[in-house]
């Protein structure tokens, strides 16, 4: 399994995926390999293939929190908006200072065109770690989509001055 997280994080997806599939034929009950699988799934755009390991994560660990936080933005980029508003608001209800969540719940309300909301979610999870630039980026969208271009503004710079590739 780690060796897999290993592939992963250097880039090599398919071959993570092979070592994570084999870890899990060893032990399938093995609940972050799954949300790990699917990060995977994810990141390849095999948003289907994700969602259903980030729902086995769940089923063998409700309360893993992080399980939830990317079951929810699966969801959420894979339009099911409802379904992902629930998945983020119960890792919320797990991990209250994940910033991951609140972002990830800002995202799926913004689709929705709950900026309000979604900007309140992006300022708390900037207030529990403020070096975040896609969240200043999201913030700044959200904030542009309210016709508040100064701050917007500001938002963007910020994201742009933590990543200059951004």
């Amino acid at each position: 399994h780690f060796l897999g997280v290993i592939a992963y994080q250097r880039g090599k997806h398919e071959q993570a995926a092979e070592l994570i599939a084999r870890a899990l034929s060893l032990n399938a009950s093995n609940a972050p390999a799954h949300n790990n699988l699917g990060n995977i799934f994810r990141a390849q755009g095999k948003l289907a293939e994700a969602i259903a390991c980030y729902r086995r994560a769940v089923a063998l660990a409700p309360d893993y929190a992080d399980a939830h936080v990317n079951l929810g933005a699966a969801l959420g980029a894979h339009g099911k908006l409802d379904e992902a508003v629930a998945c983020c608001r119960r890792a919320l209800s797990l991990a209250p200072d994940a910033p991951r969540a609140h972002s990830n719940l800002g995202n799926v309300l913004a689709e929705q065109g709950r900026l309000d909301e979604a900007a309140a979610c992006f300022r708390k999870a900037l207030v529990l770690e403020p070096d975040l630039p896609e969240t200043h980026f999201s913030l700044g969208n959200a904030l542009r989509g309210q016709g508040q271009h100064g701050e917007a503004l500001a938002c963007f710079d910020k994201a742009i001055a933590l990543r200059p590739d951004f």
